[in-house]
C-alpha cells in the first residue's frame, strides 16, 4: 500500500521541482506582471525565493489530496507539514552554508531548492503515514496560512530585513560570475 504512496508523492516531488524551477523566470515572462509576482519570485532575494517551493507544493497538496484521501486519510497533514518544512529549509541551508563560507556560489544556491524539495516530500511520506499526525493539522494549517499571507503582503512591500533584500556577489573575492540567489 506504501507504494502507491511513493509513486504518488514522487510524482508531486517531479511536478513541484519542474513547476519551482519554471516560476523563477514567470515574472519576467510576463512583463513584471503583479499578479503573476504575488506567486512567483519578483526579484532574486531569498525570500521571494522561497515562493519557488511553497505554491508549486501549496498546488500539489490540494491536488494529492483530491486524488488519493480515501486511501491516505492524513495525506493532506502531511502535505501541510511537508510544505512548511521544505518551504523553511531553503533560508536555513542558504544562510548556514553561506554563513559559514562567506559567500554564495549559485550552483550549492540551485541545489539547495531540489534538497528542500526532498526535504517536504520525506516529512510529507513520513507524517501521511503517522497515526499522530493529525493532532498537527490545525497548527500546521495556521502556520501555512501565515506564510501564504506573507508572501502575498510582502511581495511589493517587504520589511527592510535581510531576508527581504537582494544579495549582493558575495563571491566577487572569488572573481566569479554572480547570476543570483537561489
Amino acid at each position: 500500500m506504501n507504494k502507491s504512496l511513493k509513486f504518488f508523492l514522487a510524482a508531486g516531488g517531479i511536478l513541484v521541482s519542474l513547476a519551482g524551477a519554471l516560476s523563477h523566470f514567470v515574472y519576467e515572462w510576463t512583463g513584471q506582471n503583479q499578479l503573476a509576482g504575488l506567486f512567483v519570485p519578483v526579484n532574486e532575494s531569498i525570500w521571494e525565493h522561497m515562493k519557488l517551493f511553497f505554491f508549486p507544493m501549496l498546488f500539489t497538496a490540494l491536488l494529492l489530496t483530491v486524488l488519493i484521501r480515501r486511501s491516505y486519510p492524513r495525506i493532506f497533514t502531511g502535505m501541510l507539514g511537508g510544505l512548511l518544512a521544505g518551504t523553511l529549509s531553503i533560508p536555513t541551508l542558504f544562510y548556514t552554508y553561506s554563513g559559514i563560507l562567506g559567500f554564495s556560489l549559485p550552483a550549492v544556491d540551485i541545489g539547495i531548492f531540489y534538497v528542500s524539495v526532498c526535504a517536504g516530500f520525506l516529512t510529507a511520506y513520513r507524517l501521511t503515514l503517522r497515526p499522530s499526525a493529525d493532532s498537527f493539522r490545525p497548527l500546521f494549517s495556521c502556520l501555512a496560512l501565515l506564510l501564504l499571507a506573507a508572501f502575498v503582503l510582502f511581495s511589493y512591500s517587504a520589511p527592510p530585513l535581510g531576508i527581504f533584500a537582494e544579495p549582493q556577489a558575495e563571491a566577487a573575492w572569488l572573481n566569479l560570475p554572480y547570476w543570483g540567489g537561489i
